[in-house]
């Protein structure tokens, strides 16, 4: 988050220009990928980190419209440039690395660690046993956090 956030300060001290566009590239380019590499496997487990991380967004939606307004809804900035928040992004990651991790096209443990459900209502049979989790932390690792994704998403 200090490197997402070092850059996102590089980039509103040194692109001095209006294009909107422009801006929102620089963004997505530079500073978006560090706060979403690896966030398949690698998520916040604790509000208090997702909050950080969804502010270097909201910064960032900041620098791209230019207002810095203390009254200026940012979440109004935020569905203006369409973008989505980085918890949605995050999802959307996790169901897409399981869902390749299932049909065999990423080399995962898949088979090993997955059971699916051996009854089911009104045709719902894709939709897999949550694993049991002794620990806090471990639910919080992708395979515990990605089958209740993939089985709502199948509901």
């Amino acid at each position: 988050m200090n490197k997402a956030n070092a850059r996102l300060g590089f980039l509103r001290r040194n692109l001095h220009i209006e294009q909107q566009h422009i801006k929102e590239m620089a963004y997505k380019c530079l500073v978006r990928p560090l706060v979403e590499y690896a966030c398949a496997v690698w998520s916040p487990s604790t509000d208090c980190l997702k909050s950080q991380i969804e502010m270097i967004q909201r910064r960032a939606a900041r620098f791209v419209t230019n207002n810095y307004h203390q009254r200026a809804s940012v979440t109004k900035m935020l569905q203006q440039l369409n973008w989505e928040s980085l918890e949605a992004r995050r999802q959307a990651s996790t169901l897409s690395l399981f869902t390749k991790g299932v049909q065999g096209e990423v080399d995962t443990d898949a088979e090993a660690r997955l059971k699916k459900s051996t009854w089911s209502t009104r045709g719902n049979s894709a939709k897999y046993i949550q694993p049991q989790s002794n620990t806090i932390m471990h639910t919080k690792t992708f395979w515990p956090r990605a089958i209740p994704l993939f089985n709502q998403q199948r509901s």
